[in-house]
């Protein structure tokens, strides 16, 4: 059977294609698209009047069995390919650079209090010159009779381009050589593979005339062919990784672009705070295919992020610092951060960081007295970061200068700390006040000791310490959202705020979860989430005489918890299955309406959010399991998931998740029902 032109993309270049669109499709963003797509068109209209001078001098020809027909003298197959290779090489460097956070590619890391400035602008102007040069001299040697005519015209064709998105991008593409490498080698070497294929089976030919003779490899591939792919995947890859410097500017210093007169913000987008439909923050319009949005990324890429002060330049340093504490002390969010688009991972980092850290700076406090003075230390970064209201017939207070936060920073809070909190700053156009206000609440309510007397008091803090966290995430999802608009309507803004209730019972699941899995733990510290209602014997709370036997409970019990310590066996002697099984099912009365509110989040955000609740719905059901074989006899060991358990439920979750599949309660017990 012949190998026609169309027989190659149907076997070799469409099947690699379609995967890697497959896989990433849960996590393709109006961004990713409007790349791909750019980057196919722009292929297409500079490689045509290209590739028809190419033929017209029979540099290369085509089997007249093996094309289908043509426009002018570019066979249709040959135009399909300008496309086909343009969204595999860009599949290829979104899968490449999925964990990465390309803002950390800005600027390079500071090692001293010097800024690397001049060695980093050397090697971004030197391979234009370099390029240029090589453009020039391949326009010289690219006649029609000459043996070096196919190579010069690959010259003087692609690298004046390489050379324009160096210029743009090379400084961010030099931080990314891993990145870089891998996503034109790879491309390259399977197009290669390919042109031999087609080579040998006379698909299409390359001329001796014009063609030095040398091979690359296999005697079967002219040095051009795989020059040309090196090339041409090198142009892709680095208008990608281009884009992507644009975005991480746009992101994380949209101050630098938008200026402070509303009317130049208006010119570029403003996003309207969901309930109040006043602009908050200068955001960058929808992304597309217009003038206007192009000009932008252009003004994105001339900013000299190296030429920042360092209180602006800070930000980049507080995000590498805080992305290597999650990355060591919370391993399962890092993992599970990856599923998020860019935009959202940065500010999801940012809030897990500052969570983290004012966590371990309340349990690490020495004495009562230091916590109270890391809490008011807390209160009053938020009243610098978001202003109390001003009082009638006074001035409107502004929000602290960087210098003001720096110095705050500096006498009241650690220094390992400071670079989460920094980072957190950069959130306050885009997250109100109040989940920040709960989440302290929380802490206090740790921080004073102060005890969980009724279900409803376990309510209460676990929508301080983790519904507010889940009520953060969503802000900040919604405010990346490329394709959210500019004013909601009155049904819009009331769907978020049914949105904002699932996401605090979400949390509130998950912390309920959380405590099930640590009662142990918790113990040890001095802590005990039971409510102390649940321990009466005379009074059984619903939820425990439903699902455990009465007699299990005992007001003792309570004293087991307050009497475990670390030398002491008397925690293993807890009848933990009476309390972990009601504190299961209230989890799941709060499931309810999870799986309706992660549909109305931005699409490009539920793969990730369902992938991340149902991983840790894992953890409830192997304590579910623990305790139906083993019973009584439970010991309340700390549960975990395997991690190949982890990751089947997230795979299943990104790709394969039915409706019936999605984060919900397991059971509806009538009885176990609680509102608070």
């Amino acid at each position: 059977m012949l190998l026609t032109y169309w027989r190659v993309h149907l076997l070799f270049t469409c099947p690699p294609t379609a995967i890697l669109f497959t896989i990433l499709s849960p996590f393709l963003t109006q961004r990713d698209t409007l790349r791909i797509v750019f980057h196919a068109l722009i292929a297409t209209v500079w490689t045509f009047p290209w590739d028809t001078y190419i033929i017209h001098h029979k540099a290369w020809t085509y089997a007249p069995w093996a094309v289908s027909g043509t426009v002018g003298l570019v066979p249709v197959e040959e135009i399909f390919f300008f496309i086909i290779q343009s969204i595999l090489t860009a599949c290829v460097v979104l899968l490449v650079t999925l964990p990465d956070l390309p803002a950390l590619a800005l600027a390079p890391k500071l090692t001293s209090g010097k800024r690397s400035v001049r060695p980093s602008r050397l090697l971004r102007w030197l391979p234009c010159v370099v390029f240029l040069t090589l453009a020039a001299y391949g326009w010289r040697i690219a006649e029609p009779i000459r043996s070096t005519f196919y190579l010069g015209c690959i010259a003087w064709w692609a690298l004046p381009v390489l050379a324009f998105l160096w210029a743009l991008g090379g400084d961010a593409i030099l931080l990314r050589p891993v990145q870089t490498c891998l996503s034109i080698l790879l491309p390259t070497a399977y197009l290669c593979l390919v042109d031999v294929i087609a080579l040998r089976a006379g698909t299409w030919h390359i001329s001796e005339a014009t063609s030095t003779g040398h091979t690359f490899i296999s005697r079967d591939l002219p040095t051009e062919e795989a020059i040309f792919f090196l090339v041409t995947n090198s142009l892709l890859t680095f208008g990608m990784l281009t884009f992507d410097k644009a975005y991480a500017i746009l992101d994380n210093f949209p101050e630098v672009i938008a200026r402070r007169s509303l009317a130049e913000a208006r010119q570029f987008g403003k996003t309207a705070t969901p309930f109040s439909g006043k602009p908050s923050q200068a955001r960058m319009a929808r992304p597309g295919l217009t003038p206007a949005y192009f000009s932008l990324l252009i003004r994105a890429l001339r900013v000299d992020v190296l030429g920042f002060p360092p209180s602006t330049r800070a930000r980049l340093e507080a995000l590498r610092e805080t992305r290597r504490i999650l990355a060591t002390k919370s391993k399962s969010f890092h993992a599970a951060s990856f599923i998020f688009p860019t935009a959202v991972r940065t500010d999801l980092v940012a809030l897990y960081g500052f969570c983290r850290v004012t966590d371990d700076l309340i349990d690490h406090a020495d004495s009562p007295e230091s916590c109270k003075k890391i809490l008011q230390s807390l209160r009053d970064w938020l009243d610098l970061l978001y202003p109390p209201a001003h009082r009638p017939g006074t001035k409107s207070p502004s929000k602290a200068s960087s210098f003001e936060l720096s110095a705050f920073l500096y006498k009241h809070i650690p220094a390992p700390a400071q670079p989460a909190f920094l980072l957190m700053a950069n959130l306050t156009s885009r997250i109100p006040r109040y989940p920040f206000d709960d989440l302290i609440a929380g802490y206090e309510h740790d921080a004073m000791g102060r005890q969980v007397i009724t279900t409803s008091d376990l309510i209460r803090y676990s929508r301080w310490v983790a519904g507010s966290v889940a009520e953060m995430c969503v802000w900040a999802m919604w405010e990346a959202d490329d394709g959210a608009p500019h004013s909601l309507s009155s049904e819009a803004v009331s769907e978020r705020k049914r949105v904002l209730k699932a996401a605090g019972d979400m949390g509130v699941a998950l912390q309920l979860i959380n405590i099930a899995r640590d009662i142990q733990e918790d113990a040890l510290r001095g802590r005990i989430y039971i409510p102390k209602d649940w321990f009466d014997e005379a009074t059984p709370t619903t939820s425990v005489s439903s699902l455990a036997p009465v007699s299990l409970t005992r007001p003792s019990h309570r004293q087991m918890l307050f009497e475990a310590d670390g030398q002491s066996q008397v925690s293993n002697e807890f009848v933990y299955s009476a309390y972990v099984s009601p504190l299961l099912a209230l989890a799941d009365h709060y499931l309810r309406h999870v799986g309706k509110a992660i549909d109305s989040l931005p699409v490009s955000c539920q793969a990730g959010v369902r992938a991340a609740t149902r991983s840790y719905l894992e953890i409830g059901h192997s304590l579910r399991q623990a305790i139906e074989l083993e019973g009584e006899d439970f010991d309340g060991r700390r549960v975990t998931v395997p991690p190949r358990r982890r990751l089947l439920v997230v795979l299943q979750q990104v790709y394969f998740a039915s409706n019936d599949q999605r984060p919900r309660a397991r059971s509806r017990p009538a009885d176990t029902a609680h509102e608070d």
